[in-house]
């Protein structure tokens, strides 16, 4: 190979987030596991028909986590843990594009019993325009350096021996932790909320031949 010239360079390009992932659910507590169920999915029903109606038809609804577990006595006396009741609880999430409704659907699902709002999350229903754009700013930055270098060691630049584009994973979402609790005043007002900028990142690696 002939002498060659090495640079790297990484681009960053913001795009407007579009795509919410909504996680939400109810918990019950009975003294049985049956009972506690049975509320569960009455309460459960109640809030998923009113996140329905408030996220629109275009909404997507999907189970996330379902689970059983005991409650114990809190006591320091000797012996095994006494069982006084069980708790349920079911998780679901929100998939939606209609960014404006997302702030409708938690108030919704909160005013229809549900008693866990645990996590939003924004993102991209695709990276690919701004990865392109992204990538384009780097080959350029990168371009950019190896045309600086040459020129400080009194070289010409030749044509490029090598491209490399190194893998930076997809846009990470934009996650946000909630709390939200039973018995909201309807008196409220509409829960804010704020998509913000999802950064896409490129870089690559360009390898030029010095020119003779």
């Amino acid at each position: 190979m002939a002498q060659s010239i090495e640079v790297s360079a990484e681009a960053i390009v913001e795009a407007a987030a579009d795509l919410a992932l909504l996680d939400f659910g109810v918990l019950t507590q009975a003294e049985t596991a049956a009972n506690a169920s049975r509320e569960n999915a009455k309460r459960m029903q109640a809030v998923l028909a009113a996140v329905r109606k408030a996220a629109g038809e275009n909404a997507r609804l999907s189970t996330g986590t379902f689970s059983v577990r005991p409650v114990y006595a809190n006591t320091r006396d000797p012996g095994p843990p006494r069982v006084t009741g069980y708790q349920v609880s079911n998780v679901v999430q929100l998939r939606t594009l209609a960014l404006p409704r997302v702030s409708d659907a938690i108030d919704a699902a909160i005013a229809a019993g549900a008693n866990q709002v645990q996590r939003i999350a924004f993102g991209l229903a695709s990276d690919e325009a701004p990865r392109r754009e992204a990538l384009s700013k780097a080959v350029a930055t990168a371009q950019d350096k190896a045309q600086t270098i040459a020129t400080a060691l009194g070289v010409k630049l030749g044509p490029v021996y090598s491209v490399t584009e190194q893998d930076m994973g997809r846009a990470q979402p934009l996650v946000r932790q909630m709390a939200a609790f039973a018995g909201a005043p309807e008196s409220a007002p509409p829960t804010p909320v704020e998509p913000g900028q999802i950064e896409v990142r490129a870089r690559v690696v360009l390898t030029f031949e010095i020119a003779r």
